[in-house]
């Protein structure tokens, strides 16, 4: 094969070639069957292979295959925006279609400085996360992300906003009588939105924001007029079992950002949800965009995903999925070397302990387990290093086993050979 001109993600990319894929399986030009562990990009929710996704993108395709949002509307991104906005009733919310990730987070930061601005609010230009967080590649989305090892190389390029420690409850000394003095109020009442991940930080090695630390959250924002910013992006439609994670908490963020489980890799999409008592206030406004927000074919995608997760009983299968995987992966433990399984739905991580493994051991982890047959996500960052498992919600009890087994069997052999101590 001739040597590709194609500008790799790092300098260092060497990727094996895939050529098909079919149901939860992916194949390699060299005919190996790969199991993908993580949805690809924890997006692939449905599988591959699809033919009632690939009519409905042919179907779309013929009828109308673009539309500018700026020159016209379409019946198929109204069905969608309707259809998402009634999982909030009885809250009241408008949909704006983004065409990734990063861009729904871009736009939600600029409806709430817009938001900001019409209400005379007076507050400091600040936007609020938290460390560890991941939020996109985009230039406001990378200035509100705070993974130091993300963001280091664009210092100069970026501003950088304000990153809360992220709580660690069972190790406060207050934590029997917790009065929240890690939150600063006045940086909150001064800020324009808070930025939080879904229930689940997978950058951080899926840690959960504890609920009652998020619901006083919740409440100090509803009290200070700060617009509070779930990002719903990796989280949202089936992933933690539920149509949003924010559900297993006590309230509903003013703006929602969605995207991964929606194009559920068929299409470029993605929704930012906006309460209406947000929306019902802003002044003239120009929310811009991108040239493919609110395609056609991509919502024309996202309907019928969403259409699929009702009738294949998606949600009540990660549900049930979620115990096989948590019992499967929490083997793992009899290895000192891993520290800790946590997760929530179908997204889970396996964290290491950092003084017992050396730089190389993750690279050396997720290629073992590829050899083997296996794909993960991987992350070695100054707090945390972890691998992720985040599998298509299709999947079933003995797929589960088998990736199981693939991780501990890679986690062995690599113990093996690099003569970790594991008595």
């Amino acid at each position: 094969m001739k040597k590709s001109s194609l500008l790799g993600r790092t300098k260092h990319d060497n990727l094996p070639m895939f050529v098909r894929a079919d149901n939860i399986y992916l194949y390699t030009e060299d005919g190996k069957k790969i199991i993908d562990g993580c949805s690809n990009s924890m997006n692939v929710n449905l599988g591959y292979g699809r033919d009632d996704l690939a009519e409905v993108i042919e179907r779309q395709a013929r009828l109308l295959p673009f539309m500018h949002n700026k020159k016209g509307n379409t019946k198929v991104q109204n069905q969608l925006s309707n259809k998402l906005t009634s999982m909030l009733l009885p809250k009241k919310f408008r949909c704006y279609f983004c065409s990734n990730g990063s861009d729904t987070i871009e736009t939600a930061m600029r409806i709430a400085f817009t938001y900001n601005k019409s209400q005379n609010l007076y507050k400091n230009d600040n936007f609020i996360s938290f460390k560890g967080s991941y939020h996109g590649s985009s230039l406001a989305a990378l200035s509100i992300t705070g993974c130091d090892k993300v963001t280091e190389k664009y210092q100069g390029y970026i501003k950088k906003y304000t990153n809360l420690n992220f709580p660690n409850c069972s190790k406060c000394i207050n934590k029997n009588a917790c009065s929240y003095s890690c939150i600063d109020k006045n940086m909150i009442k001064n800020s324009i939105a808070i930025i939080a991940d879904g229930m689940i930080t997978n950058s951080y090695g899926c840690r959960m924001l504890p609920k009652n630390y998020l619901n006083y959250l919740a409440k100090l924002c509803r009290k200070y007029n700060t617009i509070l910013i779930m990002d719903e992006i990796a989280t949202s439609i089936g992933r933690t079992g539920k149509n949003f994670s924010f559900e297993y908490f006590d309230f509903i963020p003013d703006i929602i950002c969605i995207s991964k489980g929606l194009g559920v890799g068929y299409a470029n999409l993605g929704a930012v949800l906006v309460s209406e008592n947000i929306t019902n206030k802003l002044n003239d406004y120009n929310l811009l965009g991108h040239t493919y927000n609110g395609n056609p074919i991509s919502c024309a995608v996202g309907l019928k995903a969403l259409e699929i997760i009702k009738n294949e009983r998606i949600l009540e299968n990660v549900k049930s999925m979620e115990i096989e995987l948590k019992t499967g992966l929490s083997k793992l433990t009899k290895f000192d070397v891993v520290e800790k399984v946590r997760g929530k739905g179908l997204m889970f991580s396996v964290s290491f302990d950092q003084s017992k493994i050396n730089g190389d051991f993750l690279n050396q982890l997720i290629n073992e387990c590829f050899t083997n047959g296996l794909l993960v996500l991987g992350a070695n960052l100054k707090y945390t290093t972890h691998i992720t498992i985040a599998p298509p919600l299709i999947i079933t009890k003995n797929q589960i086993n088998e990736i199981c087994q693939i991780i501990y069997k890679s986690i062995e052999n690599l113990l093996k050979e690099r003569k970790y101590n594991n008595d």
